[in-house]
């Protein structure tokens, strides 16, 4: 994988590109992406809100797509747990 800071506002948002691949099938395999985080107080607490704009799908790399929405929860879920630990 790799990616590029986009736009970087502090303690607020953060916009960046994703390439991902399989390594040696990058024409087939290949995503790439936009992201947007944001974030936001909301009665004390962060929101975290994830927009992703897919630009490009090899033919295969459908399956990685499916799973992305999957994943991204996975992400959010250890995310929480690690920053609720003392």
């Amino acid at each position: 994988m790799e990616g590029t800071f986009m736009a970087v506002e502090p303690n607020t948002k953060l916009v960046y590109t994703v390439k991902a691949w399989t390594e040696g099938r990058e024409e087939t395999t290949g995503l790439e992406q936009v992201q947007e985080l944001t974030l936001a107080d909301e009665d004390g607490k962060t929101r975290l809100e994830l927009k992703v704009a897919i630009n490009k799908v090899g033919p295969d790399a459908g399956m990685a797509v499916q799973s992305m929405q999957q994943g991204f929860a996975q992400q959010f879920d250890k995310l929480e747990e690690f920053l609720a630990k003392p």
